[in-house]
């Protein structure tokens, strides 16, 4: 294997490609989500929701990322279950890992909290990673391994949705903390147990690794979350936080990685702006009682 140099070096001669592919999958989605009689959906073997614009934009992104002439290994969320099987039995020390609708419960709904994640996984860290938010059409993406490259664009959708609700938030709170969608028990004890450290108003509701574009864009500080996610749903948004200060912590304060051959699925995290955050110790000690309360009840 190369050193972790010859790939960021790699990455930032085909920057320009990857940001066009990032943005031609962003139109293709945003052409289904406006337009729902051109999409099905159908759900998966553990319920969650897929649709056309998945499989679409997955084959789109392999077809685009194989044709940068790279040669590096590629795996997605919309793999086949053999696929992903044989990945997770013998995964490459180097690989682009995709979601390629971020969200899918949201576009199903029409909120409009959706995302295309691409990162590129090294020895099991992220060091390069896109986040399209399809329906603002912005783009933010990052690339480093002790030092980093980052930025955001935007550019032109139809029918655009605003996000000055979260620029002005920010400015009334001095601490934002993003939330998911989902409501559920465990989200509500989650922000119950917050309430000492933040207002309810600066507790705010948002889908799909769009958080990842707020944090990095400076309109929250920190994302929790105690339920369970994969690795294409954090790791482009890490490389995010870490070009900005921040990073993502398991609830035990080691950083997250990406070992793909221990399985897909996180554990319980809390992803921040800024790792010098004053309340983070606080915030991650309420949510440790909260983890050990939903376990003991469960167990």
């Amino acid at each position: 294997m190369q050193n972790v140099n010859y790939y960021l070096n790699q990455v930032s001669q085909i920057k320009n490609t990857l940001h066009e592919i990032m943005i031609e999958a962003s139109h293709a989605l945003n052409e289904f989500y406006l337009d729902p009689k051109t999409w099905d959906v159908s759900l998966k073997k553990d319920a969650s929701p897929v649709t056309t614009a998945d499989h679409h934009c997955h084959q789109l992104l392999t077809e685009q990322l194989t044709a940068t002439g790279l040669n590096i290994p590629i795996i997605s969320e919309e793999n086949t279950e053999e696929e992903t099987a044989a990945f997770k039995a013998n995964p490459p020390e180097v690989y682009w890992l995709i979601d390629p609708l971020d969200g899918t419960s949201g576009f199903v709904k029409g909120t409009g909290h959706y995302a295309i994640n691409l990162a590129l996984i090294y020895n099991n860290t992220p060091i390069a990673g896109w986040i399209t938010w399809p329906r603002t059409g912005l783009l933010c993406w990052a690339y480093g391994f002790q030092s980093f490259t980052s930025g955001c664009s935007s550019f032109d959708v139809e029918q655009p949705e605003s996000i000055e609700h979260l620029v002005a938030l920010k400015k009334q709170h001095p601490l934002v903390i993003y939330s998911s969608s989902t409501q559920n028990v465990r989200k509500l004890k989650v922000v119950e147990s917050l309430k000492p450290i933040i207002t309810d108003e600066a507790i705010v509701n948002l889908g799909a690794a769009v958080k990842f574009c707020a944090l990095f864009q400076g309109y929250g500080d920190v994302y929790p979350r105690l339920g369970s996610t994969c690795l294409w749903d954090l790791a482009a948004g890490q490389v995010l936080l870490k070009a900005r200060g921040g990073d993502i912590f398991r609830l035990d304060g080691t950083v997250m990685d990406y070992d793909f051959k221990s399985g897909v699925i996180n554990t319980a995290f809390v992803a921040v702006a800024d790792t010098k955050l004053k309340e983070l110790p606080a915030i991650m000690s309420a949510l440790n009682q909260v983890h050990q309360q939903l376990k003991l009840k469960k167990d």
